[in-house]
């Protein structure tokens, strides 16, 4: 018998855009590239060095952060959570815990650039003691086997029968077990960029290690976007095999906006005038219980039950809301 592992779940994610509000915006001047193409051994790099060769640049940093999830319509009658967990989200202030973010705001910042230019990119990981912090549980070969005897989402396990007398009969394939959920990476989804899941970015060798940034770690990204590319919304989030569907059911995601002529096109041809991110998003949670503090209520499920379906807390969230409010004035 043979145990496959699947160490990833089919997210629901989708992107779009939102038309509303009113405002203008200058012509796009294309940039020329800065990026370097000199041959690197490695891009990971000292967390002093500022990373900032690029034509724009962002620093992006993995902590635990507190925030409320509003899980009911923006007026009440819902029922509204305060969550602790990984993110992208910019830090807030440790001496006032009041402080905690807004619903809409779990991602982490939208990164902008324009086809032509560079991007660089800092990920720096502060997620030193998250797992005993937060969670979730490793996940062990007994785990497997006891959701085999009752799975959740029975597509996943129905070639497991007969169900196994035993974990010990299993053969299990340690290494993409999932786990080390605090060792993360970067990936940006749907752009026509450089390969960046090996060390370094844009190296070819089959032999290349995948990009694994631990606790205390920094590493340098450096994207060149094409003359040629696209406009559109993307989006960014790990992609470390073991540990990336926990950490994206955390919140660790974020956008990416190419900004070439669109806007102003929808401008001239149709009178649209800006738009809005619209963002939806299915967490795994589960209820705190027996914590030492009282800050939040909710964390990340364990990966086996947010795999199959089983989460108690699994709600389908646009823009961290149940049912946001978007306004807008007539004639706009």
């Amino acid at each position: 018998f043979h145990q496959k592992q699947q160490t990833m779940k089919s997210f629901l994610f989708l992107v779009g855009w939102l038309v509303c509000l009113t405002s203008t915006k200058n012509n796009v001047v294309q940039a020329s590239s800065s990026a370097t193409t000199d041959p690197r051994s490695t891009d990971y790099i000292d967390c002093n060095d500022p990373c900032n060769g690029g034509d724009v640049n962002y620093h992006l940093v993995a902590s635990v952060q507190t925030m409320t999830m509003m899980f009911g319509p923006s007026g009440g009658g819902g029922t509204n959570y305060t969550y602790r967990g990984r993110t992208f989200a910019e830090a807030t202030s440790h001496e006032d815990p009041s402080r905690r973010r807004p619903p809409a705001s779990y991602m982490g910042p939208t990164l902008r650039v324009q086809p032509g230019q560079s991007m660089w990119i800092k990920l720096e990981n502060d997620l030193l003691g998250a797992s005993d912090d937060v969670g979730p549980q490793p996940v062990t070969a007994e785990n497997y086997w006891k959701m085999l005897q009752k799975p959740g989402e029975k597509i996943k396990y129905q070639y497991y029968k007969p169900p196994v007398a035993s974990p010990d009969l299993m053969t299990v394939d340690h290494e993409n077990i999932p786990g080390n959920w605090d060792v993360t990476n970067l990936h940006l989804h749907g752009l026509d960029v450089e390969v960046h899941m090996f060390d370094p970015v844009g190296t070819h060798d089959p032999t290349a290690p995948h990009v694994a940034v631990h606790p205390g770690e920094c590493y340098c990204y450096r994207f060149q976007i094409p003359d040629h590319h696209p406009d559109g919304l993307f989006w960014y989030h790990p992609h470390l095999h073991g540990s990336s569907a926990v950490q994206l059911w955390s919140g660790m995601m974020g956008l990416v906006y190419v900004q070439g002529n669109l806007e102003h096109e929808l401008q001239d041809k149709y009178n649209i005038r800006n738009s809005q991110e619209f963002v939806l998003w299915d967490p795994a949670f589960q209820a705190v219980q027996n914590k030492n503090d009282d800050d939040h209520d909710i964390e990340v499920d364990e990966f086996l039950l947010g795999q199959t379906t089983l989460s108690k807390i699994h709600p389908f969230l646009v823009n961290g809301q149940i049912t946001p409010t978007f306004e807008t004035r007539a004639g706009e």
